[in-house]
């Protein structure tokens, strides 16, 4: 079986497609002020290489500059019961809506927490949807999540 690698279209591949600078393209394709001075004609054929290019941005890059993630974990003690089938549906709906990614993590008790709490800072995790989980309280639990919000299985924000 014969494999043929796939290259990832960058901004950079965009932008010689189309014989433009990659800021450029970049100020187009997140249309900000500076891409209204761009003619129409100029946007449609960068929008059509995007398109036949199979253009993705790279997340990872971006979340460099905009320092977000846009990744928020929902928690809980056990994934088997309820409130999980309940909850799960919602927060995934609301995060999709906001284009956050929502990731599943689970731990047994509170004195896991400190370690969990710290993997997930190191992954970029903005925010923790606990559901039916303890979560512990405290200056040092807000403190590990600071700028984020952090809401309870009641929907309480907490942080």
């Amino acid at each position: 079986m014969c494999r043929t690698k796939q290259l990832v279209a960058s901004l950079r591949t965009v932008a010689e497609r189309v014989g433009l600078a990659p800021c450029t393209i970049s100020a187009i394709l997140n249309r900000t002020p500076a891409s209204k001075a761009i003619p129409e004609r100029t946007k449609d054929r960068v929008f059509r290489a995007v398109t036949e290019l199979n253009y993705r941005p790279n997340l990872w890059a971006r979340s460099l500059r905009t320092k977000r993630t846009r990744l928020v974990a929902a928690v809980t003690s056990d994934i088997g019961l309820a409130p999980w089938p309940e909850c799960w549906p919602a927060s995934n709906a609301c995060c999709i809506a906001e284009d956050i990614l929502l990731a599943l993590g689970s731990w047994d008790s509170t004195a896991e927490w400190r370690s969990v709490s710290v993997q997930l800072q190191q992954r970029g995790i903005e925010g923790v949807i606990a559901i039916d989980a303890p979560l512990p309280s405290g200056p040092r639990f807000s403190r590990s999540f600071r700028g984020s919000r952090l809401h309870d299985s009641a929907g309480a924000v907490r942080g």
